[in-house]
């Protein structure tokens, strides 16, 4: 093994982030349960006010320290170098290949707040040098476009990003229209999935997000349900976010190298 439902529990890792790494958001969007931006809400009535509200369960397992919990981490017991971490608290390093897609360091998200039938993508500059590592994020899709195009309602995570062409990348995430936890491959305009599963994905629902990208291979892990497939088409690169004809937000993101 080797670029959008289990609640998550709201436990405390090393540095002070909720789930490792999760963060409360107890002031995050309501899902509109009527139209929004002219597209429509998958999941009308239902309000996700922000994280869950169930007990918290005490520290995660981590016996590493590296703030990933071990039923999470590949190899528990030896800490993964952290690559980035980002929880969106500033600007930061991102470049956003339109205005639709910004940080929000007052709400401490990554958001497309505007529903339009074309890509939006945020990434970090030139990672040339990450090659095997593990992006993990918690994301949010709130409703998704009229669009009849098939890309339409996808949210995610990107890896590989390639910095001549923005466009090419594999990704990890969420068909929330079809109800689908999707890896592809783009080529500018051209998708090729890699591997797809049907998921009991609601909008509005804050969602944990595993992608482990290797040489030999990704998995995609969305709330437990997880697919896996190949490519050499891109050797390296950084990571970021996509959405095409959807509103999202993400909570914050993290990239941990895996050691050989």
């Amino acid at each position: 093994m080797a670029l959008l439902v289990a609640l998550v529990p709201t436990a405390c890792a090393p540095g002070g982030a909720p789930d490792g790494g999760l963060k409360p958001r107890d002031g995050a969007p309501a899902v509109d349960a009527g139209e929004l931006d002219a597209g429509f809400d998958l999941d009308a009535g239902a309000v996700d006010t922000g994280a869950p509200d169930e007990p918290d369960a005490g520290p995660a397992p981590d016996q590493d320290m590296d703030g990933l919990p071990d039923d999470q981490d590949p190899s528990p017991t030896r800490a993964n170098p952290v690559l980035l971490r980002d929880e969106f608290d500033a600007m930061g390093d991102w470049i956003f290949s339109s205005v639709s897609m910004a940080i929000e360091p007052q709400d401490s998200l990554l958001a497309v707040d505007t529903i339009e039938p074309f890509e939006r993508e945020g990434w970090i500059g030139p990672r040339p040098g990450w090659f095997d590592y593990l992006v993990r994020s918690r994301i949010r899709i709130d409703a998704v476009g009229t669009s009849n195009d098939a890309r339409s309602g996808h949210a995610g995570v990107i890896a590989r990003v390639n910095q001549v062409t923005p466009s090419r990348y594999i990704t990890c995430g969420v068909d929330l229209r079809r109800r689908q936890v999707v890896l592809a491959e783009h080529q500018g305009t051209r998708r090729t999935t890699l591997g797809e599963a049907p998921a009991n994905i609601t909008a509005g629902a804050w969602l944990l997000l595993l992608f482990t990208v290797e040489q030999d291979g990704f998995t995609c892990e969305i709330d437990g349900v997880r697919v896996t497939g190949a490519s050499s088409t891109l050797p390296s690169g950084s990571v970021g976010f996509r959405s095409y004809d959807a509103t999202f937000a993400a909570d914050w993101i993290e990239v941990y190298e895996l050691l050989p």
